[in-house]
């Protein structure tokens, strides 16, 4: 663009633009805190009422949220290795690490490699919450050098070859019903740990032998479920978001079908499977509010007398408060609010299954769409 269009055009444009933006601010503009304002693009910090040192005025641990430094050095600090494998480690040697640096910690019998995911007071937070209290055995032993990274992505690189290798020793021992699904080296090649799964427990007592002559390290066969699979390769979800297992829950959850159940859910697999293949995680979220809400209201296929007719309850709805009631002679339904259903519950009209009580969670409609087998759908 030529100088004097520039000047004579543009620029007058470009000024009013701005001004009308510093005059008439938006609500986005006004909802920003002035500490993010301060902060450098590359910082990474989600402080609660700050910025990180390096952006504006330091706070200091353990007042600082995430900041991606912990000043002074955090105790413990949580590292991430392959596939989301995480693990806390002691601070022995009290080194200022910022989240996002490679560190080389001590493992089982050698040295791993790994980034730090975790400082200040959330990693003590994560050690309360998620690792119950205990104090990390093993110590970050140094920040990694580009020695150690060189050597960490050789690793890696080696690790497809050692997959072939396993894949033709199980063949070769006939253990076909063992998938194999992952391999990692340890930092210092001591160690590699093969990731599979199978329908049931496998003798691999041959294989492991056959594999260490080859590898000439120790070798981990370690079998995982089909939960851990789509955690350590991640996915997306049903839902457009990226997998719960892999960003933010940190154990396996154990999950039945009477999670289904008891939120009156159709009980068909492509429902309520997730990526795994198993029940999603994401039926613990709101299995307790609907636990609490059921118990104000009767059970499912109780019976209810009306003055003019009787009938059975068939559907029951929390969030709008109404039952919705199968008439046995006029062969149709009748909705009858929650007061409703506890006036005739009160003068003896409402006759729940045997054995069950109004603080009973619900069963099932299962009449919607094609129903399956419990023992199909059980963790």
């Amino acid at each position: 663009m030529p100088s004097s269009i520039y000047a004579r055009y543009y620029l007058p444009v470009a000024q009013a633009i701005t001004t009308q933006i510093e005059r008439y601010p938006s609500a986005a503009d006004l909802s920003i805190a002035e500490s993010l304002k301060k902060r450098v693009p590359s910082c990474s910090a989600l402080p609660d009422n700050g910025a990180c040192s390096d952006c504006a005025d330091p706070y200091g641990y353990p007042d600082a949220e995430n900041l991606h430094v912990a000043s002074p050095p955090s105790p413990v600090v949580e590292v991430e290795f392959k596939r989301k494998r995480k693990s806390l480690f002691y601070n022995e040697k009290e080194l200022t690490l910022r989240l996002g640096d490679y560190v080389v910690v001590e493992a089982d019998r050698g040295l791993d490699l790994g980034k730090v995911c975790a400082v200040g007071r959330v990693a003590l937070r994560k050690l309360e919450k998620q690792y119950h209290g205990q104090f990390p055995h093993f110590r970050v032993v140094r920040v990694a050098t580009k020695a150690d990274l060189e050597k960490a992505r050789q690793n890696r690189a080696d690790e497809p070859k050692a997959m072939v290798i396993c894949r033709q020793q199980i063949a070769y021992h006939k253990l076909t019903e063992m998938k194999l699904v992952d391999a990692e080296w340890q930092f210092d090649r001591k160690r590699i740990t093969f990731y599979f799964t199978a329908p049931h427990q496998v003798d691999f007592r041959r294989l492991v032998r056959s594999l260490a002559s080859r590898f000439r390290a120790r070798i981990e066969l370690r079998q995982i479920s089909p939960r851990e699979v789509a955690r350590r390769f991640g996915d997306v979800g049903i839902c457009g978001q990226e997998l719960c297992c892999t960003t933010f829950l940190s154990t396996a959850q154990h999950i039945t079908i009477s999670a289904a159940e008891t939120q009156q859910l159709p009980l068909t697999p492509s429902r309520l499977s997730g990526v795994c293949g198993r029940l999603k995680c994401c039926l613990l979220y709101e299995l307790e509010l609907y636990v609490e809400a059921l118990k104000e209201f009767p059970p499912l296929h109780s019976i209810v007398e009306l003055e003019e007719d009787r009938g059975q309850i068939v559907k029951v709805d929390i969030f709008r408060k109404t039952v919705s009631i199968f008439l046995e002679n006029a062969q149709s339904y009748q909705e009858l609010s929650l007061d409703e259903v506890r006036t005739l519950w009160e003068s003896g009209k409402v006759h729940p299954p045997a054995g069950q009580t109004p603080a009973v969670a619900m069963q099932p409609l299962g009449t919607e769409e094609e129903t399956l087998n419990p023992e199909e759908l059980e963790d």
